[in-house]
């Protein structure tokens, strides 16, 4: 494997170029994605392959290669994903945020000792698991292959059945809890895989796996764990109740997930270059193996909530955010909402924080009351929690535009002299904090009038903000102060934001 000039090649361009050839599946990026919030799915092939670059970088020791780009003068470092800490983070004068040498080899440890990828099938397996992962988000792709499964069904007269593996697998899917719907495009792909015929047809890379690479392939995504919203603390304690199970029934196979997961981070702003990794800078990395070191709890049997408060006081220790009070308290919500949205919003400093706790304080006792009991739901003994899948970019948004829109100030802060821009950045983030509390309301409604209760006293329900993330919707209500009507488009344990007239 070592002497093998595909899986460590000494260009970039040498597997790009032979990629698609062992990995035909990378030709289905193309065209629109719902997922993407109706963007072009063609960048999705340059992340896959800036993750396998990554995967081939840490497994090769190739630390100077895989930090290339992380340089705080490089333009293409700037508008990329280091954008995101130059608006929220305090700025590097003195250290750069490039990758340390020694959380390089903590990767390569975690890879090569912990995981154990050691061997051609072991790399084959993960290669393979980036390039089909994000086919979730092309639309022609899952329309075609859901199309063709749905006909097999028919025809076998088996109509959906979930509980029939594929046909080298012995695994009771009732017993992992694993439940495929068409409202969550992540668990289309997994009954692709699942279902034979489907997978030679469609999937040709995951059909020539070994049965139990398929079957850790299928146990790892019917988790329906994502490392980035628990990092980012955009997820609930529920979210980590498969994992949990994977964790004590099967460590390497729950390990090795993961790694995936890290590898897919890094290669997240491929499409702007794939000469090193442009997303696992220091403080990425940093949050990312302070997650996996709390998820490992999950192994000693530690339950899904005290290893997600660990987590989070964990982020808010590091950022001057002491989570001292009981979680049963209204203190003790509070600074676990408050720490949540600083998770949400990625800060890395103690500055960041305090503009989050600002922004917090301009809400009203019934405002805060809101986010505080939502941010604390658990989905676990306390009904269903709510996961707002994309509020991390939503709110970030709100930042962003407060900075670049500084000089013209616009109508919600006349921004005049350095005392009043100090005040801009609280509460244009404020804004955003009561569009995410109308969200979470409605979330609420929505689960309330539903069968969810009916069919469970305890879950989680994701709602999907990818239409509020819309430049002209931050800028109507920033500047213009126009009300966003929206609703939630239900099905099942996922909802969607539908915009009405701006």
């Amino acid at each position: 494997l070592r002497q093998s000039s595909f899986f460590f090649p000494s260009r970039e361009v040498q597997l790009t170029d032979s990629a698609s050839k062992y990995w035909p599946e990378l030709k289905y990026f193309v065209g629109w994605s719902t997922a993407l919030g109706g963007c072009v799915v063609e960048p999705e092939e340059s992340r896959a392959l800036a993750s396998m670059l990554a995967f081939h970088w840490i497994l090769a020791n190739k630390y100077e290669y895989f930090i290339r780009c992380q340089n705080n003068e490089n333009p293409l470092y700037q508008n990329g994903w280091g954008i995101t800490k130059y608006y929220t983070n305090a700025i590097f004068d003195d250290e750069s945020n490039r990758l340390h040498p020694q959380q390089f080899n903590y990767l390569r440890k975690f890879m090569c000792e912990i995981v154990r990828v050691d061997n051609p099938a072991d790399t084959n397996l993960l290669m393979t698991l980036l390039v089909v992962t994000d086919l979730f988000k092309v639309d022609s792709f899952i329309l075609d292959a859901a199309g063709f499964v749905f006909d097999l069904e028919l025809e076998t007269a088996e109509y959906g059945s979930l509980n029939q593996s594929s046909d080298d697998m012995e695994i009771d899917f009732d017993d992992h809890k694993i439940s495929i719907d068409n409202s969550n495009d992540r668990q289309i792909l997994l009954q692709i895989i699942m279902n034979p015929e489907a997978r030679r047809k469609y999937l040709p890379s995951v059909e020539r796996l070994m049965p139990r690479q398929r079957e850790m392939i299928i146990r790892g995504l019917g988790t329906g764990f994502i490392l980035g919203q628990f990092v980012q603390l955009e997820s609930v304690p529920a979210t980590l109740q498969l994992l949990r199970k994977l964790a004590l029934e099967n460590p390497r196979c729950c390990d090795l997930y993961l790694l995936h997961m890290v590898l897919d981070i890094a290669g997240a702003r491929g499409e702007v270059s794939l000469r090193g990794s442009l997303t696992l800078d220091r403080e990425t990395c940093e949050r990312l193996l302070q997650a996996i070191r709390t998820l490992d709890l999950l192994k000693q049997g530690v339950s899904e909530i005290e290893v997600y408060d660990r987590y989070v006081k964990d982020r808010g220790a590091s950022l001057g955010c002491l989570c001292t009070e009981p979680r049963s308290s209204k203190m003790g919500k509070m600074q676990r909402a408050q720490i949540r949205l600083c998770g949400m919003l990625r800060i890395e400093s103690e500055i960041g924080a305090k503009n989050v706790i600002s922004a917090w304080n301009i809400l009203t006792e019934g405002e805060q009351s809101i986010l505080s009991q939502e941010l604390n739901r658990t989905g676990i003994d306390d009904g269903w929690g709510i996961v707002p899948y994309h509020a991390p970019r939503l709110l970030k948004l709100f930042y962003v535009e407060a900075n670049d829109s500084l000089a013209q100030s616009g109508e919600l802060q006349a921004v005049r002299s350095g005392e009043e821009a100090k005040e801009f950045f609280p509460n244009a983030l404020a804004v955003g904090f009561r569009l995410l509390i109308r969200v979470l309301k409605k979330a609420r409604t929505v689960v309330n009038t539903s069968t969810l209760p009916e069919q469970s006293e305890n879950g989680f329900y994701v709602v999907k903000l990818t239409n509020l993330t819309k430049k002209h919707v931050i800028k109507s209500l920033l500047y213009d102060k126009k009300f966003i009507n929206f609703s939630i488009q239900h099905k099942d344990r996922l909802g969607e934001i539908v915009l009405g007239h701006i």
